[in-house]
């Protein structure tokens, strides 16, 4: 009995610390004033454009939302998320819908973006920080905790587990990692891009997209790195569908790449997608104006390509506003 009593009150001292130390660092991550944190927050609470772009890095780069602003006479912003995928896409679009509602979403998706790979779902991690405030995004951060079981398992069958959820049930886990970032997020004076757009103002050479190729090739030559992630299809149709409930018009848009897109399933997948639920897909990639080496810095454009995309980009989202109205 004493040594229940012992690691009862242990329990109990546990749970307040943690609880203590978890309202803590809830409170300095959402008042941090600098860096990708503040930015990330600012899009979640307080962004209200009536053109929202998402994606991953090619979209954080390859878009200069002011161009496209003043092409469609509309405000925009760049919310794309170095490294993110569908799934935070569509937890971001939830965020904004319970907020309000934009007259246009882009999002820019390369053919491969469809493909399964755990890293997408390890990088869910950005948005733990939002879980508990956030209930639209719970879903999304969930995927975190079943991509990692097996679920052919017989223990699994028996109880099924999502170590995500048990995870979160402690409140200092959702700030892992980030003691670093609150911190430098309240001295570093380190304000976060202009309507989201970080442009890269390097030059790509000859020599430099070779090996990008060579890289591109070698991670795409093996049958299990081109699988059709179900989760991905599934989300990428339930953001398209949400918008549309919502009188969102939403277009799917592939920026310029420098490295070969087959005409394969991801990309006829996407293009399905597009056609069942009737919304436009502009097609980038092979557009030869814009695979010039003068408009890269490596797989993503620099400066100068990201105004030309986007300059091209808006007079053909303008077209499609025009003809929807």
């Amino acid at each position: 009995m004493k040594f229940l009593k012992i690691a009862a009150i242990l329990l109990v001292v546990i749970a307040a610390l943690d609880f203590a130390i978890g309202k803590l660092l809830h409170h300095y991550y959402f008042t941090e004033k600098y860096g990708k944190d503040a930015e990330m927050t600012y899009v979640f609470t307080k962004v209200n454009s009536d053109v929202i772009i998402t994606g991953s890095s090619r979209a954080r780069r390859n878009y200069n939302p002011n161009i496209i602003g003043d092409s469609l006479n509309m405000s925009c912003y760049n919310a794309g998320h170095d490294g993110q995928s569908l799934f935070y896409d569509l937890a971001l679009l939830k965020v904004l819908n319970q907020r309000y509602h934009p007259k246009l979403v882009v999002v820019d998706l390369l053919p491969e973006e469809i493909y399964y790979n755990p890293i997408h779902y390890d990088r869910l991690s950005v948005l733990l920080p939002y879980y508990h405030d956030f209930f639209e995004i719970r879903n999304t951060v969930n995927l975190r905790g079943l991509d990692k079981i097996d679920t052919s398992a017989t223990w699994y069958k028996v109880l099924p587990l999502n170590k995500e959820k048990v995870k979160l049930l402690s409140n200092i886990y959702p700030y892992n990692s980030t003691l670093y970032d609150i911190i430098m997020g309240h001295y570093k004076k380190e304000k976060y891009a202009l309507s989201g757009f970080y442009p890269l103002q390097e030059t790509l050479t000859p020599d430099k997209a070779k090996d990008i190729l060579r890289q591109y090739k070698e991670l795409y030559s093996k049958p299990s790195a081109k699988l059709i992630d179900p989760n991905k299809v599934n989300y990428l149709k339930a953001l398209i569908e949400m918008c549309q409930r919502n009188n969102i018009k939403v277009v799917i848009a592939l920026s310029p790449a420098i490295e070969y897109i087959d005409r394969e399933e991801a990309y006829e997948t996407i293009g399905t997608i597009a056609a069942e639920h009737n919304i436009p897909f502009m097609d980038y990639t092979l557009h030869k104006e814009l695979l010039n080496l003068n408009y890269f810095a490596d797989n993503h454009m620099n400066f100068n390509g990201a105004n030309q995309f986007s300059s091209e980009l808006g007079h053909e989202l303008k077209s499609y506003m025009d003809t929807t109205k």
